[in-house]
């Protein structure tokens, strides 16, 4: 046999083998999803929901198992640092209508004075049609930027392979789009499918949702006499749980789905601190080489999206839970934050995301809510299966005497500093520690420098109760400014940093 006929029957085989493992990998996917189904049909479902809980797992399973390369080569990595703008847009708040037209003029006038551009609103099957379109009206006309968040009740989430709720979903999509498209268009679709408990969702289910939610915006945008764009967001993920997140887009890939955003709710709470490496995500033998702190996943989640070719992510609700008196919590214990706590970890929250520059958008939630808002409504409302980060749609009694938590003056001073500034650079000492110190709370501080207005501003905390001097400013060119907007002297010797942010402006 000469050298061509062996290169040729190499090249057969190897055809033939890539073949077989290709129909080896088909046959063992669709036995593993009969085998999944078998055993719902046995535990007691109905075929329909076995069968729909066995495509959800295999989704689960061999969506990550696909890009198991996306975790081993990525997931690892720090994050970096470059310059870029922040957008007076970045800084948005979860916000809801109120039950009369003065509240709604309240709630706007707040936003105005805290700096809020963009905002992000739930309208349900649920909404009172009246209260939510008057106050999406006043929105539009203040210029305020809107993230128009569409939400299935959580008995029709779970039937989306029903016609009938296939159509009363495409009806309630089609009614607000065609209406609501010429000023607003940023639309997130369905929440949280990855607490079944609160939405309803299968991954099936969520999907079924999500493509028709796509098909309506392509119809109505090719309606738009000026072909403006229509961009639909998605999966709005609970929480730093990206083996969610790539199953989801894998199934949005394979079914042909366009979306133009990603969005999850970025919680990072589980871990204290936003600067707190999180053990829950591989456990506490690995957290300080995982180093998943709140710009590690942020980085992390941002490139799953960019895999797909979404170009921009967003954190569509985060927030801590407050330490009040209350009949349940949906965080633990150890998670609850006193109000001056909320509100440093605010600033940290949204200054840390602002430097790594993966998150496009922050909206902290709720404007107003007994448990979690920059205002006490003084309303609990909140049960253990509908949390307020599933949907809040209206607030509760007069807006105009809720109680002003320190996080309104924290929010306020933040986006007049930061808002339409640069990012230039980290000057942090504790992202040099390598490896991670023990005693980095006691040690670093996190200093991050922007510019705006041909000034130069920086932002610095440290961590706990600990205090550090820095002495790099120079006292004849600049003042200084505590969290919540008061001055502070600055020292000969430098300016004493602690947990509470500072902001020191330099010409």
């Amino acid at each position: 046999m000469n050298l061509n006929s062996l290169k040729t029957m190499g090249k057969r085989t190897l055809k033939w083998s890539l073949l077989l493992f290709v129909i080896a990998v088909f046959l063992f996917v669709i036995q593993f999803t009969t085998a999944i189904k078998i055993i719902y049909l046995v535990s007691g479902e109905t075929s329909v929901a076995a069968e729909k809980k066995a495509i959800h797992d295999s989704i689960l399973l061999f969506g990550n198992i696909k890009n198991i390369t996306l975790y081993l080569r990525d997931f690892w990595k720090k994050p970096e640092f470059h310059e870029h703008k922040i957008d007076s847009r970045f800084f948005g708040l979860n916000v809801a209508p109120s039950s009369f037209p003065e509240g709604d003029d309240h709630i706007i006038k707040n936003l105005s004075e805290m700096g809020v551009q963009s905002v992000r609103v739930d309208y349900g099957y649920e909404s009172n049609k009246v209260h939510i379109e008057r106050f999406l009206n006043k929105l539009i006309d203040s210029k305020i930027d809107i993230l128009l968040h569409l939400v299935q009740s959580k008995e029709q989430a779970g039937r989306m392979n029903e016609k009938e709720v296939q159509d009363k979903w495409r009806n309630f999509l089609e009614d607000i789009i065609s209406r609501f498209s010429p000023n607003i268009k940023n639309y997130e679709i369905g929440s949280v499918p990855n607490r079944k408990k609160w939405s309803g969702y299968t991954i099936p289910d969520y999907i079924t949702a999500l493509k028709i939610a796509s098909d309506v915006a392509k119809k109505y945008e090719a309606r738009s006499e000026r072909s403006e764009s229509i961009n639909i967001f998605a999966p709005n993920i609970q929480d730093f749980e990206p083996f969610w997140q790539v199953a989801i887009f894998e199934a949005i890939k394979d079914e042909g789905i366009n979306i133009q955003g990603s969005t999850d709710n970025l919680f990072v709470d589980r871990a204290i601190q936003p600067e707190f490496y999180d053990e829950h995500v591989l456990g506490g033998w690995l957290k300080n080489s995982a180093r998943m702190d709140l710009l590690n996943k942020s980085r992390f989640l941002d490139l799953i999206s960019e895999e797909y070719g979404v170009k921009t992510f967003i954190s569509s609700f985060t927030q801590w839970n407050l330490n009040v008196p209350a009949p349940f919590y949906n965080s633990s214990k150890e998670r609850l934050a006193n109000v001056d706590d909320y509100a440093d970890y605010l600033v940290r929250y949204y200054v840390l995301s602002a430097a790594g520059g993966y998150t496009e958008r922050v909206y902290w939630g709720h404007y107003a809510s007994y448990k979690e808002g920059i205002l006490d409504d003084s309303y609990n409302p909140e049960k253990e299966d509908a949390p307020e980060v599933h949907h809040k749609f209206i607030y509760q009694g007069d807006p105009r005497i809720y109680k002003t938590r320190p996080a309104y003056n924290t929010y306020k001073t933040m986006t007049g500093f930061l808002s339409n500034s640069r990012f230039v650079k980290n000057l942090s000492d504790i992202y040099h520690l390598s490896p991670p110190d023990e005693d980095r709370d006691k040690e670093g501080i996190f200093l991050f420098e922007f510019e705006k207005d041909n000034q130069k501003i920086y932002v610095g905390w440290t961590l706990n109760v600990y205090k550090k001097r820095v002495n790099i400013f120079d006292i004849n060119k600049c003042s200084a400014t505590w969290r919540d907007g008061e001055t502070i002297h600055i020292k000969k010797d430098g300016i004493d940093l602690q947990k509470s942010p500072t902001y020191i402006v330099c010409n």
